[in-house]
């Protein structure tokens, strides 16, 4: 049986007029990603006890940094031509950037507490760039948001392997698109519709980029 560790996504479809259910190989991650299809045993994790890690450490911003002057004469750090609050010290920008655009799973541990989500480079109207921050499973919109400042521990893993168990099913799909509501200001239209127990769970997943484990009988086939 093959067995593919990644995180779990809504991917356009070609047509750009819905989404399908993927799953995105931490050892691919470029790669194009893996369509989820009836017959796949899937394991969804909500919290990370093991996994291959890329990065772990204290949280040290520096904020004078890779500071760029834009056209009207505002000066702010910038990584990828994107405006940023803060470069991890000692840490490659463009790699760190990565990390957070590619919503890696992470263990943010702070005021004594640990956080489990995938990082976010957050940013709305008013932040002036992007702020880092980790968006924790299970919680959605502000509730779920955690912002990463000085001092606090982060742990960022390339692949998740165990941890406790939010769903584990075998998949079956029906050729129906399938609309769904993640909240009241995003809905989401996709081009199977699921035929399994736990829905909910299910589709706050794929949303909310969780770590996942594919196991399928057969070769693997985007």
């Amino acid at each position: 049986m093959n067995e593919i560790f990644g995180t779990l996504a809504l991917e356009r479809t070609e047509d750009r007029t819905k989404s399908f259910w993927a799953i995105i190989p931490a050892d691919a991650r470029d790669e194009a990603p893996i369509r989820l299809q009836s017959g796949d045993v899937l394991t969804i994790f909500n919290t990370i006890a093991s996994g291959d890690k890329a990065w772990a450490g204290q949280i040290d911003l520096e904020y004078n940094r890779m500071k760029q002057t834009g056209p009207t004469g505002y000066t702010q750090q910038a990584v990828r031509g994107l405006w940023v609050h803060g470069l991890q010290r000692n840490v490659d920008p463009d790699t760190w950037m990565e990390m957070f655009e590619n919503s890696m799973p992470a263990k943010l541990e702070k005021s004594g507490k640990a956080i489990y989500g995938a990082l976010n480079p957050f940013f709305e109207t008013g932040t002036e760039g992007v702020i880092w921050a980790i968006h924790q499973y299970g919680k959605k919109g502000y509730d779920g948001l955690h912002i990463i400042e000085a001092g606090d521990k982060l742990t960022v893993y390339n692949m998740v392997l165990g941890g406790i168990v939010a769903f584990e099913e075998t998949l079956s799909f029906k050729p129906a698109v399938f609309s769904f509501n993640y909240n009241a200001a995003y809905a989401e239209k996709v081009e199977t519709t699921p035929d399994f127990f736990n829905l909910p769970a299910f589709c706050d997943s794929f949303i909310e980029n969780r770590p996942a484990i594919l196991k399928r009988p057969h070769a693997t086939h985007p």
